[in-house]
């Protein structure tokens, strides 16, 4: 029940994003600047923080061992799922490219943490952080070859261009935070206390901030008109529904259990990535199908994330 209660003010504080926006209070180009304090700032510190704050032992680099090839593997029965999927929903081009990417990849950055940090504690911000880095790393590797397929299809000259090495891809603030996180978390050193408060001060806006400025997001879009996207519907009931079911089941007959079982049910039950929305636009894809799926995929994870986080 306290779970439950903590997962409802998130989504209370999605509703103070929607409402400030459609008062506009809150801007696109503020959204913009909002999007940009949380990867580049808050989130980092938040992920810093999370690892820094436990010491390096046998149970938790198992676990977290043990976690990192679970999510490996997750991973690739995803991008398998994705394509029976987009088979069943009988859709094609662009349209297939934006509901397979919507399959795969989740809202674990702006939702998964604060999910984690509210019903786990920090330890639940360390494990969803392994979670995280390998779903970044399929993001910018899988997902934008699914992405980049209208421009890989028609300019192989416009891929060159658009396309940017695949390391500098993955060089995102969360994935290095990470990296900074896991050194802390091995060498003895601890940060000096008024580095620590700082950063666990600014990881601490991470929370209210994310889920306001995906409040802020959907009352861009207008509810009438989506709601009657068949596809749309079935699309965010797959990845909302049947795909967490999937990956609950496939957990359980491997015998995984615990926190390992939760985080990757969790992540799987959240909605469809914000940044789905971004890549498309940034690769010549469908952005609007894109933003449609988005709103009602986290729309209706009011609903499905407290059921799974019952149900685990």
């Amino acid at each position: 029940m306290e779970a439950l209660i903590q997962v409802m003010v998130l989504f209370l504080l999605i509703g103070v994003g929607y409402i400030c926006k459609k008062i506009k209070i809150i801007s696109n180009n503020m959204n913009d600047d909002i999007s940009n304090l949380l990867v580049y700032v808050s989130l980092p510190a938040l992920i810093i923080i999370s690892f820094s704050s436990f010491e390096l032992s046998d149970e938790i680099l198992r676990e977290g061992i043990r976690l990192l090839i679970i999510c490996l593997y997750l991973n690739g029965i995803y991008i398998g799922l994705s394509y029976v999927f987009t088979r069943f929903l009988k859709v094609r081009g662009t349209t297939r490219d934006v509901f397979q990417f919507a399959l795969v990849f989740t809202n674990a950055g702006f939702m998964g943490f604060p999910i984690a940090y509210v019903v786990f504690g920090e330890i639940g911000v360390f494990y969803m952080a392994i979670f995280n880095m390998l779903s970044d790393i399929f993001l910018w590797t899988f997902g934008v070859r699914v992405m980049s397929r209208p421009l890989r299809k028609y300019s192989k000259e416009n891929e060159r261009k658009e396309e940017m090495p695949l390391l500098k891809q993955l060089m995102n603030p969360c994935i290095i935070a990470v990296f900074i996180g896991i050194v802390f978390f091995i060498v003895p050193f601890k940060l000096p206390a008024v580095i620590y408060n700082s950063l666990e001060l600014i990881g601490s806006i991470t929370t209210p901030l994310s889920m306001i400025f995906i409040g802020s997001m959907l009352g861009d879009l207008k509810f009438d008109t989506i709601i009657n996207d068949q596809k749309v519907l079935l699309g965010s009931f797959i990845r909302l529904i049947i795909l967490p079911l999937c990956i609950l089941m496939i957990l359980k007959i491997v015998n995984v259990n615990g926190i390992l079982l939760r985080i990757p049910v969790i992540a799987t039950a959240l909605p469809v990535a914000v940044g789905t929305s971004i890549v498309a636009k940034k690769y010549g894809n469908d952005y609007y199908l894109a933003s449609k799926l988005v709103f009602i995929s986290t729309l209706f994870s009011i609903l499905t994330i407290p059921f799974f986080l019952w149900m685990v």
